[in-house]
Formats: structure tokens, C-alpha cells, sequence
């Protein structure tokens, strides 16, 4: 697995987590309160349909018990691109897995890799008027 994590000069606080190799196995992104405002999945290498599993919380967590608080599809052989306005709040930080069934119970990795990019900042979009 590779995950980075950096800065992108902008308006607002912005950063870039881009994982190459996403599995079952937890990523964290970020901590404390942070704001997502993009989510781009890549599943070219698979045919089969996986799901971007996202988690406010600032301690572990256990794919396949530990319920999700958003699931990103991306369908087999194609990517997927999510844009959030003005962010979708988290308050304890992110931790993300990829995984090959839907809702709470999967805990299957995809067969090949999944690479994902999440742009997430420490504030909401501009002109949301928060």
C-alpha cells in the first residue's frame, strides 16, 4: 500500500490523500475535524464493482462491523468521481478501506488494485456562509 498525504496550495486549507493500492486493510486520513470536497476511485484493473468505505473516527475501526457513515460505488472496469459541497463533515478524522461488497458486512479486497483520491480540508467550501 501506498497513501500520501500533502498539501495543495488553495483559497481554502486543502489536502490530497491518494491511496494506489486500497484493500480492506484501514487507511487513516487526516485527524481531528475535517471536511471532504472530493472523492475520485479508480477500478480499471478490476471487473467487478467496489466500494470506497469511509469512517468519522478518530480510533480504530473493524471492516465488516464497524458501520460506515458514507460508501462510495465505482463500477467494475471504470472510475468514479464524487463532489461534495460545501464537504461532508468528520469530525474524529477519516478512515478509509476499499472492499468488494456494499453496507456495513464486507470485508472482501478487490482482486487488483483500486487506487483512490480524497481532497479534504479543515474547513467547508467558500460561500456556504459557515
Amino acid at each position: 500500500m501506498a497513501l500520501s498525504d500533502v498539501a495543495v496550495p488553495s483559497q481554502i486549507s486543502i489536502n490530497r490523500a491518494e491511496q494506489t493500492a486500497g484493500t480492506v486493510a484501514v487507511d487513516t486520513i487526516g485527524s481531528g475535524s475535517v471536511f471532504i470536497h472530493q472523492i475520485y476511485i479508480n477500478n480499471t484493473l478490476n471487473t467487478t464493482s467496489v466500494y470506497l468505505k469511509l469512517y468519522d473516527s478518530g480510533s480504530s475501526v473493524t471492516v465488516g462491523t464497524t458501520d460506515p457513515d458514507f460508501v462510495f460505488p465505482c463500477a467494475g472496469s471504470s472510475v468514479a468521481e464524487f463532489g461534495i459541497h460545501p464537504g461532508a463533515s468528520f469530525g474524529n478524522g477519516i478512515k478509509a478501506a476499499v472492499v468488494t461488497d456494499p453496507g456495513t458486512a464486507g470485508t472482501t479486497s478487490p482482486t487488483s488494485d483500486v487506487s483512490y483520491v480524497i481532497m479534504y480540508g479543515s474547513a467547508e467550501a467558500p460561500g456556504t456562509g459557515a
